[in-house]
């Protein structure tokens, strides 16, 4: 499914954008049928559309020089040698409708819609920009060149341009489908939805003292727990040795230890 990619969806968890990305969104459940199929059927276009992206149609842009198809260009090599792309215009008047790919090749028409398909916060065209380029690392002085992998491994010299030009496709497609998403509509929660809800210290020391088999195991949660409830706010992180004290921790998981080994030999 593509929830995740509707407006509303990215709206709502907009406050948790710091830790979305060391977690799994939670995907919620929509109210109507059809709409969790349309959600389906998007994410299967855009899993084919992202996946396949260099099979993607190059967008037609227009080369300020001519069409390059016509041209007769005796070294590809040299003619086709991207070291970084840079936008039309100087700042703050900067025209993102054209984009400088080298000295020979003036990209333009542009689709300025293209930018609006953005990944980890920036505009995929604009990642793309960033990484098909020549770049020396400061630190080792290693050089990254992206002309490297167009003539020795795909065997194009052109593929950083025509990457531009597909990655504007996809671009375009990929807004095109979010953008006919319908309307986020959440169900209401379900009691299987309601027994995921965090529970209490209480609610977990009784599960403790019901389920556990390890009577050590359980002590040593049990005194976890303990020292947790009389640690002030129930969001401090703590660390565990500021819980028991690195002396009653090396004690108590010596003696986990042991019982396992014990019980393992049996």
């Amino acid at each position: 499914m593509k929830v995740c990619a509707h407006r509303s969806y990215r709206v709502a968890t907009r406050r948790q954008s710091l830790i979305l990305p060391n977690r799994l969104p939670r995907i919620p459940a929509v109210k109507k049928a059809a709409d969790f199929w349309s959600f389906v059927e998007a994410g299967r276009k855009l899993a084919i559309l992202h996946c396949d992206f260099d099979s993607a149609e190059p967008f037609p842009v227009t080369i300020a020089q001519g069409d390059l198809r016509l041209a007769h260009i005796p070294d590809p090599v040299k003619f086709y040698r991207v070291e970084k792309m840079k936008f039309g215009g100087k700042r703050p008047a900067q025209d993102k409708s054209t984009v400088i790919y080298n000295p020979h090749i003036t990209i333009t028409g542009i689709p300025l819609e293209a930018y609006d398909y953005v990944v980890n916060g920036k505009p995929a065209l604009e990642c793309v920009m960033e990484r098909q380029r020549v770049k020396v690392d400061k630190a080792s002085g290693i050089v990254n060149d992206a002309n490297r992998y167009a003539n020795e491994t795909v065997g194009d010299p052109a593929y950083p341009l025509l990457l531009f030009q597909r990655v504007i496709t996809v671009s375009l497609e990929t807004m095109k489908i979010v953008r006919a998403l319908p309307k986020l509509e959440i169900a209401a929660p379900t009691r299987a939805d309601e027994s995921n809800r965090p529970m209490t210290l209480t609610q977990i020391r009784e599960g403790i003292e019901a389920n556990w088999q390890s009577g050590t195991a359980a002590n040593l949660a049990l005194s976890i727990l303990e020292k947790l409830s009389d640690s002030g706010p129930p969001n401090k992180v703590l660390n565990l040795r500021d819980v028991l004290g690195p002396v009653e921790i090396h004690r108590e998981l010596m003696t986990a230890e042991q019982s396992w080994i014990r019980a393992s030999k049996l």
